[in-house]
């Protein structure tokens, strides 16, 4: 794949030629969670992962 940016239906991604960051919907769409991918000798190895739960943000916030 080329260097940029790729949109998909519930995900994108975003590729340079050091690293990687792909966020990701799940199907029933109660969370969004994001990887970031370090580039090492061609291979991807991911170095961290974050998902955050909209709906109890919300719930959280308003009380």
């Amino acid at each position: 794949m080329k260097n940029g940016i790729y949109i998909g239906k519930d995900s994108e991604l975003g590729l340079t030629d050091s690293a990687a960051i792909l966020f990701f919907r799940d199907p029933q769409h109660v969370w969004l969670e994001s990887r970031l991918y370090a580039k090492r000798e061609g291979k991807f190895f991911c170095i961290g992962v974050c998902r955050s739960v909209p709906a109890l943000m919300e719930l959280h916030q308003s009380s």
